[in-house]
Order: structure tokens, then C-alpha cells, then sequence
């Protein structure tokens, strides 16, 4: 079983990563791509909180927060709809802030280590950026590839006063994991 592993430690200071060789080695709370999430969740919390709102239903993404996670003030998960053993496809934990400079700080502190410590990866810096769910607010990500395509991203959220006052989306950090696959999914068919 390989050793190596990567773990983001997102107390408030955002300190440490862990050397990582590919998105299997990926945990955070301890929770990985290909794990279920019927190991650490009860159906009913599951079900409560999924959410299958993409213009495509292949995914479905489901959004937890408790009082036992170390790192984070919430995680989500993406799960194939029909899977009803919970699978888990892509998974991102976050922070959220008041003030989008603050993310914004945090980030490039994230993204300093990150490619300190997994100078293998492959970075992919694609700036700030119109969400596609409201193009009145925006996105910053860099993403971080394995050489089978799987990989991380880091991004910063800024969320319209619209959106923050219609969903109660809040400006947030976020470290995601992600297959290819799912990756070729957002691309392709998540928004189409």
C-alpha cells in the first residue's frame, strides 16, 4: 500500500502539505476518491443533504458539515447518482471568508507549498474567471495535474451579492480532488 499522502491542514494558518504521487494518495479528514462514503456518513445524512441540481444528472454532489471535522469548515463530495454505494468521484473541502483578498492570500500561500513540496505535478494557473453558474461572480484556480490526468485544484470563490443573498453562498477557499474523469463531466456536459 503506498505510504505517501497527501493532507491539507486548513486550520486558520493553511500550513502543511504532504508529498502525494497520484489522487489515490489524496486525503483529506481522512477520506479518499474510491472510498464510500457509507464508511463515515449514515444514509440518512447522505440523502439529506444530496444535491442534484447540474444540467446533466450523472453526478450528484452532497455537502456536510460537522463538528468533527479537524481542517475544515465543510466538505463536499460528488457521487455518480445512481451509485447507491456512495462512491466517492471528486471531493473538496473549504473555508469561507468575509473578504474575497483574504482567500485570495491564503491561496498564494497554498500554492507556494504546494509546489514546493509535489514539484512533479503539473501547474496550471487559469486566473480569475466568470462562473458559469452566474457570470457576475468569479473564480481563481490553479490546477494541479498527475500524469494519468487525475489531479487537485485550489481556487478562490467570489460570489455576487446576488448569489450570497439568494443561495447564502459565501465568498470560500477550496482544495478539491478529482479523476479525470469527472473532470471530462464539469468540462463537458455538468453546465451544457
Amino acid at each position: 500500500m503506498k505510504r505517501l499522502l497527501l493532507i491539507l491542514i486548513l486550520t486558520l494558518s493553511f500550513q502543511s502539505l504532504a508529498k502525494a504521487d497520484d489522487i489515490s494518495d489524496f486525503e483529506i479528514e481522512g477520506m479518499s476518491i474510491g472510498d464510500s462514503l457509507l464508511d463515515f456518513f449514515s444514509l440518512s445524512s447522505i440523502e439529506d443533504n444530496l444535491i442534484s441540481d447540474y444540467n446533466d444528472n450523472e453526478y450528484s454532489r452532497v455537502n456536510l458539515k460537522l463538528k468533527k471535522f479537524n481542517d475544515f469548515e465543510i466538505v463536499q463530495f460528488h457521487i455518480k447518482t445512481k451509485d447507491k454505494k456512495y462512491i466517492i468521484q471528486a471531493l473538496s473541502a473549504g473555508q469561507f471568508y468575509d473578504d474575497i483578498n483574504k482567500c485570495y492570500s491564503k491561496m498564494e500561500i497554498m500554492d507556494k507549498e504546494i509546489q514546493n513540496i509535489s514539484p512533479s505535478v503539473e501547474r496550471r494557473d487559469y486566473g480569475i474567471e466568470k462562473h458559469p453558474a452566474d457570470l457576475n461572480s468569479t473564480f481563481k484556480s490553479i490546477y494541479y495535474y498527475f500524469k494519468s490526468g487525475d489531479g487537485f485544484r485550489l481556487a478562490c470563490f467570489d460570489w455576487s451579492k446576488k448569489m450570497t443573498k439568494e443561495n447564502n453562498w459565501k465568498d470560500h477557499i477550496k482544495l478539491s480532488a478529482f479523476t479525470n474523469e469527472i473532470t471530462t463531466w464539469f468540462e463537458e456536459k455538468a453546465y451544457k
